[in-house]
């Protein structure tokens, strides 16, 4: 049973024992094990890489540690804003009016509402925007969406992904700030069912609508980027704003267009199980990534909760929304006709290599190669962009967002 030692005083003793394991055990192995190439999972991985893959995948929310352990309960969620000096929080208001349609049914299947959630902002280097300056004309903004599995991650700066942010600013001379929202994280038993899908499609649409009604930003000038999870949710939002937009039956409504470009880093695009094989890269690179095996505990705990509402796994193996890359006979059309120009990055070594490469096979089958820009990072794991570490193919990857998006977005503003 996943989290089986979440509670007081066990989690802490087990936390305790893992660590000295770790400290003891553990890290003087690998210090030992890594020293010639040949013992790396990787001959071409430096040292500090082979160690630090190993710490990752001990220390992700899907590590055997978290399944026995559960949850930090004091780690920030929806239910707060993280106080600390420079931390630029708001308050993000609901969207219910935008929530209509198969996704309005599922919420009210789920007795799901749009809710007042955090977001938070970060600033280009060198710059100090008061919290929700209005858009200047041809200001574009990142919208990021974090990874997590669904359940865990976090927008604000306590996690990994507000110094994405802050890099990601850097692109390009148009971007002066970049916007993060903490959408509802998924929970299961033990604990109480809370936050399937559609959840965090309901939250990022309410801190997209946030940027376009009250910071005055258009559609045209939001990029969203979404990291693994995330690009799930990037790749959902698109396709709800389009799909609603399309349906006569909400012709009266305010939807707004979907973004100028969507960036998509290590997307995690089959929550089913259609990739699933005995040559697959999910059991392939199991030695070469800091995800987990998706059929263990932790991941399927993922996997399940958010799918609860659909179906699991019929519903994992057929959404459009929750897997545009299933492979199964049954899995509904999941077109990318009208999605915006899209940069697709990924390891050529991780587990979610397969479903990516379906991915990559069908957006540029529906939208063309020259809308959309493919980075393969070499012998490299899932989503280095929050691995600093992971040179040189970290920096060649922010190098090559950069080339494209001064390709496909204007100047900087006035």
């Amino acid at each position: 049973m996943v989290h089986a030692l979440r509670h007081e005083p066990f989690r802490t003793l087990y936390l305790a024992v893992e660590l000295a394991v770790t400290v003891f055990i553990r890290l003087p192995t690998w210090l030992i094990l890594f020293i010639p190439k040949s013992g790396r999972p990787r001959p071409t991985w430096t040292y500090q890489q082979s160690i630090m893959l190993q710490v990752m995948r001990l220390s992700t929310a899907l590590s055997s540690i978290a399944a026995r352990a559960g949850r930090n309960p004091k780690f920030p969620d929806h239910h707060a804003i993280v106080q600390d000096k420079g931390v630029k929080g708001i308050w993000i208001p609901p969207s219910p009016d935008l929530v209509v349609g198969q996704v309005k049914q599922w919420a009210d299947q789920g007795n799901i509402k749009s809710i007042t959630i955090p977001g938070y902002w970060y600033d280009k280097q060198g710059h100090d925007l008061p919290v929700g300056t209005p858009a200047r004309p041809g200001e574009k903004v990142v919208y990021l969406l974090h990874g997590g599995a669904f359940i865990a991650g976090t927008a604000s700066p306590v996690g990994a992904w507000g110094s994405l942010t802050t890099r990601l600013t850097a692109t390009h001379p148009s971007i002066q700030r970049g916007f993060n929202v903490e959408y509802r994280r998924t929970t299961g038993p033990p604990e109480g069912l809370a936050n399937p899908f559609p959840t965090a499609l309901i939250d990022v649409l309410a801190g997209y609508a946030y940027l376009i009604n009250d910071v005055g930003f258009k559609a045209e000038d939001i990029i969203t980027v979404g990291d693994s999870a995330g690009a799930n949710l990037a790749l959902a939002l698109t396709r709800y704003l389009l799909e609603t937009r399309a349906d006569p039956a909400f012709s009266g409504l305010p939807i707004p267009a979907p973004p100028v470009a969507n960036i998509l880093l290590s997307p995690w695009v089959d929550i089913g199980n259609s990739h699933d094989g005995e040559h697959s890269s999910e059991r392939k690179f199991l030695n070469t990534d800091y995800l987990t095996d998706p059929n263990g505990d932790v991941f399927v705990y993922a996997r399940e909760n958010y799918c609860k509402l659909l179906g699991w796994p019929e519903g994992a193996n057929t959404s459009r929304f929750i897997s545009p890359a299933s492979k199964n006979p049954n899995a509904e059309p999941a077109s990318f006709k009208s999605f915006p120009p899209a940069f697709i990055t990924y390891g050529d070594v991780e587990i979610l290599y397969d479903q990516i490469q379906t991915l990559e096979k069908r957006i540029i089958a529906d939208q063309g190669a020259e809308n959309v820009e493919i980075y393969v990072a070499k012998d490299a794991c899932h989503d280095i962009l929050v691995a600093p570490f992971w040179e040189p193919e970290y920096t060649r990857c922010f190098d090559a967002i950069e080339k494209w998006l001064g390709r496909i977005l204007p100047g900087p503003p006035a």
